[in-house]
């Protein structure tokens, strides 16, 4: 992966009442612009390298107890908000990465759509997704079926994580300005949108969806990405790289 374009930040979220939550956030901008054909298998190498670091430790006779885990625990992809379907990028770069990371797809700029022009992206771009093959978190998975899984929950679990997956791609929109409250909501502060028309606070459920991923991330699905991650994709991961392994020593033999 291209060192000068992606970036790495380590911040710490703090809200009130819950157990201060440390991130690793890597920004990795992509434009179509780049080969298509490079940059997709970058990022699915980085993704990967994560995992084989974990891997080479875990071979070792002698481990190291403090090593940092840095698996990439869920990968939120920015689309644009004004597509009318995914772009050829777009789908090779999320058919490279969806197999090896917890996807989300997320529609950015969503102030510049109406709701019901929002509402007409999100089918579409769910369509493409669909018949592309393309691999992303589903938040209902289990949900009504009858194969064991972690949904067998109650009624009002249910009807949420159906309503996430409903939601998809979530539509949001980038704060540029903080605010106080002055209606008594949660919080002193408020993430604010202002342009020439007004002001937009991001955090309201009927503008955009920020505030529900911002909730999945540091709330209901914060461990959720991490046990699939490490049980699932982590797995599949390390299944994959020893019988490589196995089958190049054979040869070797």
């Amino acid at each position: 992966m291209n060192s000068k374009s992606s970036k790495t930040h380590s911040v710490q979220y703090n809200s009130p009442g819950s157990i201060p939550i440390k991130l690793q956030v890597f920004l990795t901008p992509t434009s179509p612009n780049h080969s298509p054909t490079t940059t997709p298998i970058q990022l699915q190498k980085f993704i990967e390298d994560q995992y084989r670091t974990v891997l080479q430790e875990e071979l070792k006779i002698n481990r190291n107890p403090t090593l940092p885990d840095s698996r990439i625990h869920v990968a939120l992809y920015f689309l644009r908000g004004n597509i009318k379907g995914l772009s050829v990028f777009d789908r090779l770069m999320m058919q490279h990465l969806g197999p090896r990371v917890n996807l989300v797809p997320v529609l950015a700029k969503a102030d510049g759509m109406t709701r019901v022009e929002c509402g007409e992206v999100k089918r579409v771009v769910l369509d493409d997704i669909e018949m592309s093959g393309i691999k992303i978190f589903k938040f209902d998975e289990g949900v009504g079926g009858e194969e064991e899984g972690h949904r067998d929950g109650d009624g009002e679990e249910v009807e949420y994580v159906r309503y996430l997956q409903s939601c998809l791609p979530f539509a949001v929109i980038g704060a540029n300005n903080i605010e106080e409250r002055e209606d008594g909501g949660e919080g002193k502060k408020k993430l604010v949108r202002r342009n020439k028309f007004g002001d937009i606070d991001i955090e309201d459920e009927r503008i955009c969806d920020f505030k529900l991923l911002k909730n999945i991330l540091f709330g209901s699905h914060l461990q959720e990405f991490k046990d699939i991650t490490i049980h699932n994709l982590y797995e599949q991961f390390r299944a994959q790289e020893l019988s490589k392994q196995a089958t190049t020593t054979t040869i070797t033999e």
